[in-house]
């Protein structure tokens, strides 16, 4: 992909116009902070400038309640309106609405100002922040822990979720913030540092942003700090444990894919990216800087993985924002131009698709999906596989019918268009239309606000002759779709590529194909192209077919083994989930997913014969795989084998050692 992206850009740079862009309010700050990690406190004032266009009767912002505000601005009174209320998650900081993550503030009504006019507002405040870490998305198979802030010994997280500047409702924000800190500390920030030593006792650094953002993070700890030019941007390491080793191989990254971005989309909007270490393990992409928890960061994979993912996010999500109203489509781009396009780039692109496809079809059913339109963030494994999967895929279709010229003209058309301000789906197809001359309503309009997953068959085969007569129908619920779907055919020892177009008006297209020489065989997306509900039988059967069904059996030994599992069981207790012992059943129902637990399980014989079509055999005293044995007393043993009765769905044997 990369390769022909890239051919594409300099071809696509001439024909870009520049259009302008409205942009919200801006609010103006000039914050001073004092972090003392031995009480959890913050000390600061703001001094911000609201213009005239937020200003009237009504106009309120918010701050975390536990922080006392003194109001130092003559003629400006404060009227506490609601306190201790939850506050509202800014920039790309959501988690489904969830209460439990969010600080609770205070919102205060601005008396006295003049409507319409720009207002000059100056407020001292502190106390102590301190949010413990929890724990969110139990069912979510890669839950996350998270806080929406915490200041201690550790270091300071503060972020648009801790409130902790006043936050007016629809307005971006710039700012200078001077903090001060321990001596042995050092701060991360937004933008551009431009002051940064000791101060008496203490240490102070200046961080000043004149691009409009959404939120202001404010990250400090005993930071080692490393860096290096990445052509005119400053490329940084702030790691809490010295390891020049680990710092060279991301400041190396950095300027690598740095390149590839800006000649893929356009210039980068800030002046340094930096990768921060942080005390608990996170995953977040800041405008200007990523924070990754320290087992994270030394995992080879992310090099190539996570962390072009989160540099990414500076043009996508950081650089243009999401109108969350209409539809967070950031997470889903992000994931195709980072994730899949390192993996096109190693010849796996087939691959990664697959096994996007592979979560949608284990994950998502008529009652877990939704449109795009509706993602906000993800929180299961079913919002991760809409959210990121399903638009990643409507990407990559996209491309396919506008070609890499296009494609690439229109990323950089819609970046152009839209820097420093929320876009929405419909701000790509604008801009993908500008580029193509084509129509695209349609296209959006079927993928990006209606539900459903196309389910393809191969009803019909026919050959006669060199002529091969072909039927591909959608069994889907709900209305057929308008889709392209690619058939690879074998006749006399070529593999000829065609596509058999759908329209949307029915559910069922035969084509007919004169070869060179008969058939011999006939694939239906092969390379994973088209966003569908994959076949049990296109891939190995896995354990998020068990993890996400909707229905599941656990099924106990009815001996004291039983014991050994009762924490396992009630952990995963939810809708759907029955338990049962083995003195109750001797079959699997047809209907669901079934767990055999335990070695003493009277329905170990059944799961080995479900496992002999994988080569694989099971008994009381363990498992035979690939000519190995792995004795049940010695090891904990998880198998999956595909359900004999149903094959989309999964049985499962665990066991486990005392």
């Amino acid at each position: 992909m990369m390769r022909s992206l890239l051919i594409a850009v300099s071809i696509a740079l001439c024909s870009m116009t520049a259009t302008a862009a409205p942009t919200p309010p801006v609010v103006r700050h000039d914050i001073t902070a004092a972090l003392d990690p031995a009480t959890q406190r913050l000390t600061a004032t703001d001094r911000l400038t609201v213009p005239g266009a937020l200003v009237s009767p009504s106009t309120t912002f918010s701050l975390n309640a536990a922080l006392k505000v003194r109001n130092l601005t003559p003629g400006i009174e404060l009227d506490v309106i609601k306190s201790k209320v939850t506050g509202a998650y800014v920039g790309m900081d959501r988690d489904s609405d969830r209460g439990e993550t969010r600080a609770r503030v205070n919102v205060y009504r601005l008396k006295g100002a003049a409507p319409g006019k720009d207002v000059s507002l100056e407020l001292a405040y502190d106390g102590k922040i301190d949010t413990p870490i929890t724990t969110v998305g139990e069912e979510y198979a890669r839950g996350f822990s998270q806080t929406p802030g915490l200041i201690e010994a550790r270091g300071a997280y503060l972020a648009g979720s801790t409130v902790w500047i006043p936050q007016i409702e629809g307005a971006l924000v710039t700012y200078r913030l001077a903090v001060e800190m321990p001596k042995n500390w050092k701060s991360v920030s937004q933008g551009q540092r431009t002051e940064s030593g000791p101060k008496g006792a203490m240490w102070r650094d200046v961080w000043e942003i004149e691009t409009p953002t959404e939120e202001a993070h404010l990250i400090a700890a005993s930071f080692t700090e490393y860096t290096r030019d990445a052509g005119g941007v400053v490329a940084a390491a702030f790691l809490r444990t010295p390891d020049e080793a680990i710092a060279a191989r991301y400041l190396e990254v950095t300027q690598q894919y740095m390149d590839m971005y800006r000649a893929m989309i356009g210039p980068y909007p800030y002046s340094k990216f930096a990768l921060v270490e942080n005390f608990w393990e996170t995953g977040y992409g800041m405008p200007s800087f990523t924070l990754l928890g320290e087992q994270i960061i030394r995992f080879p994979f992310i090099l190539h993985s996570s962390y072009p993912h989160e540099l990414l996010h500076n043009w996508w999500g950081n650089g243009v924002f999401v109108d969350f109203a209409s539809g967070n489509w950031c997470e889903g781009l992000t994931a195709y131009l980072a994730d899949h396009l390192v993996a096109e780039q190693n010849g796996q692109g087939d691959l990664h698709r697959r096994d996007i496809l592979l979560r949608v079809s284990d994950h998502v059913t008529d009652k877990t999906d939704f449109p795009l339109s509706q993602f906000k963030s993800r929180y299961s494994p079913a919002t991760e596989a809409i959210g990121y999967g399903k638009t990643a895929m409507v990407f990559d279709m996209l491309r396919a019918q506008i070609g890499d010229k296009a494609f690439v003209a229109g990323l950089q058309r819609f970046y152009r268009d839209n820097k420093f301000r929320p876009a929405s789906f419909d701000d790509i197809r604008i801009a993908f239309e500008a580029v193509s001359g084509r129509d695209l309503k349609p296209y959006f309009e079927q993928w990006v606000t209606r539900s459903g997953i196309p389910d393809l068959r191969l009803a019909r085969a026919e050959t006669k002759g060199n002529r091969l007569t072909v039927t591909v129908t959608q069994q889907q619920s709900g209305k057929p779709v308008a889709l392209d779907v690619p058939v690879v055919i074998h006749a006399g020892g070529k593999a000829v590529r065609e596509i058999i177009a759908f329209s949307g008006a029915g559910a069922s297209e035969t084509r007919t194909f004169d070869l060179a020489a008969p058939a011999e065989r006939i694939e239906v997306d092969p390379a994973f192209n088209v966003y569908r509900r994959l076949s049990p039988l296109e891939v190995q059967t896995s354990l998020s077919k068990a993890f996400g069904a909707e229905k599941a059996l656990i099924v106990l030994p009815s001996t004291s083994e039983a014991a050994l599992y009762a924490g396992l069981v009630k952990s995963w207790a939810k809708a759907g989930l029955d338990v049962v012992r083995d003195s109750e059943i001797s079959d699997f129902p047809a209907d669901r997913a079934v767990w055999v637990i335990g070695a003493s399980n009277k329905l170990v014989p059944l799961i080995d014969g479900a496992l002999k079509a994988e080569g694989v055999s099971l008994d009381a005293d363990g498992a035979m795989i690939a000519g190995t044995r792995y004795a049940a007393a010695s090891k904990s043993l998880t198998v999956v084998a595909r359900h004999p009765k149903a094959p989309a769905s999964a049985v499962v044997f665990v066991s486990a050692t005392t």
